[in-house]
Formats: structure tokens, sequence, C-alpha cells
């Protein structure tokens, strides 16, 4: 078994299509008066939109003293937090998360953004890829 978290196989094009008709097929389900979308239903749209929509770039700063850097995957970031020093005792907190010796407002800010010259946040990032990025701290 493999530490590595796997890259998207899709593209955005990809997943924009597979979005598409997804939400086609859920309208169609609201639209033909048999049957509403359920609360899971309109979940997975969302999940599915917000992954269409991921940005391309990671963006990650390990505290104050740090510049941000930008990374492809969690998976790069991964190893530059390793080689920064940080632990798998990582604790999401409101714009990234802390660690050991990256606490209060010291701490490692992470985040999916547009690639310009300044970073700039789109999302923080969700439960899941957080734990992905801890299980491969260990």
């Amino acid at each position: 078994m493999s530490d590595r978290i796997p890259k998207p196989r899709l593209t955005l094009k990809d997943k924009t299509r597979i979005i598409d008709r997804l939400t086609k097929e859920l309208i169609g389900i609201a639209a033909d008066g048999t049957d509403d979308m359920s609360d899971l239903e309109k979940r997975l749209l969302k999940e599915l939109t917000i992954e269409a929509e991921k940005p391309e770039v990671l963006w990650v700063r390990c505290g104050d003293s740090d510049s941000y850097n930008k990374f492809d995957d969690l998976n790069e970031a991964a190893e530059y937090l390793k080689e920064a020093g940080v632990t798998d005792k990582l604790h999401q907190c409101m714009g990234g998360m802390t660690a050991p010796g990256f606490t209060s407002a010291n701490y490692i800010s992470i985040y999916w953004g547009e690639d310009p010259k300044e970073p700039t946040m789109s999302r923080q990032l969700m439960k899941r890829e957080f734990l992905d990025l801890r299980m491969v701290m260990r």
C-alpha cells in the first residue's frame, strides 16, 4: 500500500462534463414531479462542483518567517512540510493548520488558490484533504 495520495486523473474539462451530466440527471429527477432532490443528492452535486472548480495550485507557508510556496498537489506539500520539520501532529484551524512549533499567529497557512504572482485563497482544504495530508505525513 502506498502512502502517496493519488493524483486526480480527470482534467477540469472532464470533471465539468461529468457535473453537467449529473446536474441534468438530478434536475430531471426533481422536474418530473415524482421525486424531489434529496439532501444527499444536493450535497453530492455541491461536492462535485467544488471538485470540478478546484484551483490548480496549493499554497503553503510554514509560519511567519516563511514565504508562500506553491505546489501542484498534497504530496508535494507534505514533502515540503516534512523538510520544514512539521510532524503529523497537525490540527486544522481557520486558514490552515497548527503543529508543534507552528501555533497561534505563527500557524501553517495552506489553501488552494489561483496561480497569480500573489497567492489568493480560493478555498481551504476540505476535511478529507486534511486527513489525507496527515496520513501522508506519518
